[in-house]
């Protein structure tokens, strides 16, 4: 797993902003400004990771001295559970089962009210077979069923409490019918369900809801078909922030490596549970309202929401685009998925999507296509060797170490991708 939470820490380096200058190639008053600007900012780095380095060792050592008296580590691990699908610690609000249920019979019949399903077919099978046999190949390795359905310990504190319940109530059971303890059966929460349902509409849509069902809209699916067939989309252009281009050949992409990528995205959100996490964001926006200034009504609650779900939606691109790889998809079909819905969008809606970003719950389409291709060359570079061409920035005169960590991405990116295996 630790190739994919490098992947997904690459993909958002590479589409953080910078706030100061990139170029100073001349000996002008400007040039001196930006290096001291970046030596500023480089020595704040080190200060940081000194003091991260600092907290950790006292974290550790409280940790081994309380663990000679109490399981302090086994306590914190079951109270503040890692999130398998991304690497961090969050605490899940409701159990699993409850999730499963609630998305099952609640919120999925809401958000397919009036929907009907579709028989269309193409390529001689149903878009429903389809999008079926995507969905078995996804979970079919070890890796993806780990991910999308860890084991019990450690899930979440609802599911453990659920869980030793079930098991406090097997054992009484078990004492009053004479069956003996090692035989009591004692049922572990259930995992998610995974069903996605084609449903007939000509958005170029596709959502999730707890629990592991999906919807996808057969007008998405039938433009994929439609710029296939039609060669429509040759390439991508992936523009990183010190200006060079990678440019990707997209040639012998499949309908099913782009409808592995999408499928694979909506299995994230469920498997991460994004709707019914709270994580160390959710815990710092609760204290700065509980100090006054920041409820859920004002602007910077609105923006840091709009901020969390922009985040979601990097951690699935780059997770969707894994499940496809380690399924035996080729991961350029997510490359081949953000540029279909970036073309989709007109230049002028394109200007006010980068402006406006913000105040969107998803990133605009140029940064989600940047941050998949850096994710795909860390976790899959074979998939892009000899497929991808750079344009190189023009030279420069900074040390690209004491800059932002999306300068930084390029240069690892092209490192990447150079090396022969």
């Amino acid at each position: 797993m630790n190739t994919l939470y490098q992947a997904q820490q690459e993909a958002l380096h590479s589409v953080e902003s910078y706030y100061f200058p990139r170029y100073a190639e001349s000996n002008t008053w400007g040039k001196y400004i930006c290096n001291v600007i970046h030596d500023s900012l480089h020595t704040v780095s080190m200060v940081k990771t000194c003091l991260f380095e600092v907290a950790s060792a006292v974290s550790n050592a409280a940790f081994a001295v309380l663990n000679r008296f109490t399981p302090a580590q086994a306590a914190y691990d079951f109270v503040y559970p890692t999130n398998i699908v991304n690497g961090q610690r969050h605490i899940v609000t409701i159990p699993r089962t409850w999730e499963k249920s609630i998305g099952d019979s609640l919120l999925f019949p809401l958000v397919t009210w009036g929907l009907t399903r579709t028989h269309a077919a193409s390529q001689g099978e149903t878009l429903q077979a389809t999008v079926d046999r995507v969905v078995s190949d996804l979970l079919r390795p070890d890796e993806n069923q780990a991910l999308l359905n860890p084991p019990l310990a450690p899930i979440a504190f609802f599911d453990n409490i659920e869980w030793v319940v079930q098991t406090l109530t097997n054992y009484a059971l078990s004492c009053v019918e004479d069956v003996p303890p090692d035989e009591a059966p004692v049922e572990a929460p259930k995992g998610f369900e995974y069903k996605m349902e084609v449903m007939k509409d000509s958005s170029l849509n596709a959502f999730s809801v707890p629990g592991g069902k999906m919807v996808i809209f057969s007008g998405l699916i039938e433009e994929i078909d439609h710029s296939l067939q039609n060669h429509t989309i040759k390439e991508a252009k992936v523009t990183f922030k010190d200006k060079s281009v990678a440019t990707v050949n997209l040639e012998g992409v499949k309908r099913e490596d782009v409808l592995a990528a999408l499928i694979g995205h909506e299995m994230t959100h469920a498997a991460s549970r994004h709707l019914s996490t709270f994580s160390f964001d959710s815990f710092i926006r609760e204290l700065m309202n509980l100090f006054g200034g920041y409820s859920e009504n004002s602007w910077s609650y609105f923006l840091l929401s709009k901020l969390a779900s922009r985040k979601n939606e990097y951690e699935c691109d780059v997770t969707g685009a894994y499940l496809a790889s380690k399924a035996g998809y080729d991961p350029r079909g997510a490359i081949y998925l953000e540029e279909l819905l970036l073309q989709s969008q007109t230049p002028q809606v394109q200007r006010l999507g980068r402006i406006a970003e913000p105040l969107f719950n998803h990133p605009h389409g140029s940064k989600r296509l940047r941050a998949v291709f850096t994710a795909i060359s860390t976790f899959a570079p074979d998939s892009l060797r000899d497929k991808t061409e750079w344009t190189e920035v023009r030279a420069h005169s900074y040390d690209v170490n004491r800059l932002s960590p999306a300068l930084q991405v390029a240069a690892r990116v092209r490192e990447n991708l150079a090396q022969n295996t």
